[in-house]
C-alpha cells in the first residue's frame, strides 16, 4: 500500500507515505431480512506495519487495495426463523509476500 489517511474523530486527517504491510485483516457482515427490509451491519478492521516498524489499526472505512496477493479465510452462515432471515459472513486475511 503506498499511502494511508487516518481520519480521526474531531481532528484533520494524518497522512503517511511509503510501504505498509498487512498484518491483519479480519471483518463481518451481518444481514438481516425481516418484514421485506434488509439491514447490514458489520465492517473491516486492519493492522499495519508502516516503513519505520511502527503497527496501526482501525477499521476500514473506503476502498483498500493491495499491491500484491492476500489470502482470505471465509466462513459464510445462514440463520433461518420464522418472522425473519439472516445470514452472514466471517473473514479473516494474511498478506502473502
Amino acid at each position: 500500500m503506498p499511502s494511508l489517511i487516518l481520519y480521526r474523530p474531531l481532528c484533520l486527517p494524518l497522512v503517511w507515505q511509503g510501504r505498509f504491510e498487512i498484518l491483519c485483516l479480519s471483518g463481518s457482515y451481518l444481514v438481516i431480512e425481516e418484514g421485506g427490509s434488509r439491514t447490514r451491519s458489520g465492517g473491516l478492521c486492519i493492522a499495519l506495519c508502516g516503513p519505520d516498524h511502527r503497527v496501526i489499526g482501525g477499521s476500514v472505512g473506503g476502498v483498500l487495495t493491495a499491491a500484491g496477493t492476500v489470502q482470505v479465510v471465509m466462513f459464510v452462515y445462514a440463520m433461518l426463523s420464522n418472522q425473519s432471515r439472516s445470514f452472514g459472513v466471517i473473514w479473516f486475511g494474511c498478506y502473502l509476500n
